[in-house]
Parts: C-alpha cells; structure tokens; sequence
C-alpha cells in the first residue's frame, strides 16, 4: 500500500502539471488576432436587409423587363456575398 500512496501524484502535484501544461496567453494580442475577424451584427444585418429588398425588386422587375430583373438579381447576389464579409 505504501508502494500505491507514493505512485499516484496528490492534488497539488495536479495543480502544477496543469499550470505547467497551459500555455501563457497575452491578451493583447489576442484581441489583435481577433481585429477584423468578429463579425458585426449590425452592419451584417443592414446589408441583408438591403439585399432582401433589391432581390424583391428584382423579382418584380422580371414580370416588367428581363434585363432590369437580372441585374438586380446578380446585384442582391453581391450584396450577399458583402453581407458575409461584414
């Protein structure tokens, strides 16, 4: 039993492998990392807003005249892709 008591590490000798294992993190730059990668909700939703009122247009144009319907379809379809960069 002696054998067993000494093998298996005590709490503490866990509180250290941990704080060892854990790599330091300055926070600074995480956040510079971050820079430009989170999203911004509310500019994302201006857009999709912008973009689902061109593409109800632009379906409505297509009853008047093809060619103005089109564009406006393929410029809803811009702004889509704008709205995921946002």
């Amino acid at each position: 039993m002696a054998d067993d008591e000494k093998t298996t590490p005590s709490s503490s000798d866990k509180k250290e492998v941990k704080k060892e294992t854990l790599p330091k993190v300055d926070p600074t730059k995480v956040k510079q990392l971050n820079e430009g990668v989170d999203p911004n909700a509310k500019k994302h939703q201006i857009v999709s807003f912008i973009k689902s009122i061109v593409r109800i247009f632009g379906y409505g144009a297509l009853l008047i005249s093809l060619e103005v319907g089109a564009i406006l379809l393929i410029l809803s379809e811009i702004l889509g892709i704008t709205e995921e960069l946002v």
